[in-house]
C-alpha cells in the first residue's frame, strides 16, 4: 500500500500542469488576477495532498507538500506560492497534533 499512496501523491503533483494550462485560458483583461487564481488552485491541490498522507507510524505522516510548494515557487513565482503556502499553513494549524511545529 505504500507505493499506491506515493503514486497518489505524485499524481496530485502532476495536477500542477492543469493549473499551468488553466492560467493560459484566462483572458488578458484579467491578467492581474492570474497569480491569485494560481495560488488558490495550488493551495487546493496542497489541501488534497495533505488529506492523503503516507502514514509511517502512529501519529507520523508524510506527504509531498514541500515538493508542491518548492516546485510552485520555481514555476509560478512569489505571489501564487505565498497564497498557497498560507492556505497550507492555516490548514496545518487547524489539524494540530504532535507534528504541528515540524509540519
Amino acid at each position: 500500500m505504500v507505493i499506491v499512496e506515493l503514486i497518489h501523491n505524485a499524481a496530485l503533483l502532476l495536477a500542477l500542469i492543469v493549473v499551468c494550462e488553466i492560467s493560459y485560458m484566462i483572458p488578458d483583461k484579467w491578467a492581474k488576477t492570474v497569480p491569485v487564481i494560481n495560488g488558490l488552485l495550488i493551495g487546493f491541490i496542497g489541501l488534497i495532498i495533505m488529506m492523503l498522507p503516507f502514514p509511517l507510524e502512529e501519529g507520523i505522516f508524510f506527504d509531498t507538500r514541500t515538493i508542491l510548494v518548492s516546485v510552485s515557487a520555481l514555476t509560478f513565482g512569489f505571489v501564487p506560492t505565498t497564497i498557497s503556502a498560507s492556505i497550507l499553513i492555516i490548514y496545518r494549524i487547524i489539524l494540530g497534533g504532535a507534528g504541528l511545529y515540524m509540519g
